[in-house]
């Protein structure tokens, strides 16, 4: 998991700024053999080539390799424009058992009938 947030470059939140960005999020996930990273511009903007300069530049900002046990875990960084501030959350999956109780195998069902 990563911990330390990075500053945006400075051109790259005016470029946002003027495409009338006010958030954007980036999503890493791993636990497996490798990281992957998502970006995400507003809820509903679009422009893929501004989406492409943010992946590039997290891709290089932060490091996130994303190895692990193959549980899934991943650290998101929101960057509000507006607000001027980065928030970052972490989450994982975790693996649960629950004991359902036991019976001896006498108590079972005879399901031998079943197989004539």
């Amino acid at each position: 998991m990563i911990t330390k947030m990075h500053p945006m470059p400075k051109e790259l939140v005016a470029k946002l700024e003027a495409a009338a960005v006010n958030k954007v999020v980036l999503a890493f996930s791993g636990g497996h053999d490798e990281g992957h990273l998502s970006v995400s511009i507003d809820d509903n903007h679009y422009d893929h080539e501004l989406i492409g300069e943010v992946h590039d530049w997290a891709d290089n900002a932060y490091e996130y390799g994303g190895a692990g046990d193959g549980v899934e875990y991943g650290d998101n960084y929101t960057y509000d424009l507006v607000r001027k501030i980065v928030s970052h959350d972490e989450w994982c999956y975790e693996p649960r058992s629950w004991m359902n109780g036991s019976v001896s195998f006498d108590e079972l069902d005879d399901f031998s009938e079943l197989e004539k």
